[in-house]
C-alpha cells in the first residue's frame, strides 16, 4: 500500500472528487481498517460522550460491516452491483476521509468551551459536511443519482442513531 496514494485519495474524497468505487480495492482491508479504528479514538475522546471508548470502538467496528451490507443492498436495488468487499473497502476509506475533518473541527472547538454557540454551530457544520461529502462521493463512485445516495446515507444515519440510543 502506497501511503502517498492513500493520502491523495483521502484528499480527493474530502474534496468530493471520488474515483470509481473499484479504484479503492487496491488498499488492503486490514491496514485501512486499523487506521479507521485508530481515528475513532481521538473523536471519542474529544466528544467526551457518556459511553466509554470501548463502546465507541465496538459500535464503529460493527457498523462498518452493517454499512457495507446495507449500501450493497441499497445500490443493488438500482442495478449497481459490486461485491461486499468492494463496498466494505470503500466504506472504510470514506470513513477515514470523514473522520479527519471531524477530528480537526473537534480540536478547534475544544478551544471554545466557554462559547457554547461556537461548539453548537461547529458540530452542526461538521455533521452537514460529512453527510454532504459521503453522499456525493457515493453517488460519484457508483455512478448513481445524488439524491438516491443521499437518501441511503440518511437511512444509515437513522439506523445508527436509533441503535446508539437503544444501547446507551
Amino acid at each position: 500500500m502506497k501511503i502517498t496514494s492513500l493520502i491523495n485519495d483521502l484528499i480527493d474524497l474530502m474534496g468530493v472528487q471520488s474515483q470509481e468505487i473499484e479504484h479503492y480495492r487496491k488498499y488492503p482491508i486490514v491496514p485501512i481498517f486499523i487506521i479507521n479504528m485508530l481515528l475513532v479514538i481521538p473523536s471519542s475522546i474529544l466528544l467526551e460522550g457518556n459511553e466509554p471508548l470501548a463502546f465507541d470502538l465496538i459500535f464503529s467496528f460493527v457498523f462498518t460491516f452493517i454499512n457495507a451490507a446495507f449500501l450493497m443492498y441499497w445500490f443493488g436495488r438500482v442495478n449497481i452491483r459490486h461485491s461486499y468487499l468492494t463496498f466494505l473497502n470503500y466504506d472504510i476509506i470514506i470513513s477515514i476521509a470523514a473522520n479527519i475533518p471531524v477530528i480537526l473541527i473537534l480540536v478547534v472547538m475544544s478551544y471554545f468551551d466557554s462559547m457554547p454557540l461556537i461548539g453548537f454551530f461547529g458540530g452542526i457544520g461538521a455533521i452537514l459536511y460529512v453527510i454532504y461529502m459521503v453522499s456525493l462521493n457515493y453517488a460519484h463512485s457508483t455512478k448513481s443519482l445524488e439524491m438516491y445516495a443521499f437518501i441511503g446515507i440518511l437511512i444509515l444515519i437513522a439506523l445508527q442513531v436509533i441503535a446508539e440510543l437503544l444501547l446507551i
